[in-house]
């Protein structure tokens, strides 16, 4: 949920109400979150307007564009649900080149596995280079700036499945 709610506030400073509205939620339950986000530093107060009535609306942003996790950080137990992610990332990286080389190559679950560790490290390495530094770019644009240098980063890499598909890639290219 908390996901969620970063994605809208990145898009749009948001009231309490409109998040419940658009979530399909309690304003109470809304602000149970928004509590966790404000305490995390994930989601800033952008400014008070008050209402007709003399009600101070409160109205949250993302406090950046672009969120990456970094599991090395995180205690296993809560790493272990990004994983699915990860791999879900790689296997369409890996079909899109499949697609463009008209490859038919399977890739082994452990090849996969590693593909997805290496792309997740690199992406927050990637991610790192944009801290304190601002960006002309709305939140897509950036997203995929991100992703398309940390793939670039991890297509460098001298690991065997780096290899095996850069050899597809250049049989595409050659041809």
């Amino acid at each position: 949920m908390r996901r969620t709610i970063l994605s809208l506030l990145a898009d749009k400073a948001m009231t309490e109400t409109q998040l419940a509205a658009a979530l399909g939620l309690t304003e109470g339950a809304v602000l149970h979150h928004l509590k966790g986000l404000l305490e995390s530093k994930l989601i800033i107060l952008a400014k008070k307007e008050p209402e007709a009535h003399g009600i101070l609306q409160k109205f949250y942003r993302a406090s950046t564009l672009s969120f990456v996790i970094d599991l090395d950080k995180m205690p296993q137990e809560i790493s272990r649900y990004f994983f699915p992610i990860n791999i879900e990332r790689i296997r369409g990286v890996i079909s899109a080149l499949q697609i463009v080389t008209r490859s038919r190559d399977h890739i082994s679950s452990p090849m996969l596995e590693s593909l997805a560790d290496l792309l997740a490290r690199n992406l927050v390495e990637v991610a790192e280079n944009y801290e304190e530094r601002d960006v002309d770019l709305d939140r897509e644009k950036f997203t995929v700036k991100l992703y398309r240098e940390a793939l670039l980063k991890s297509l460098s890499g001298e690991e065997e499945e780096i290899q095996h598909l850069r050899k597809e890639l250049d049989q595409y290219l050659v041809a």
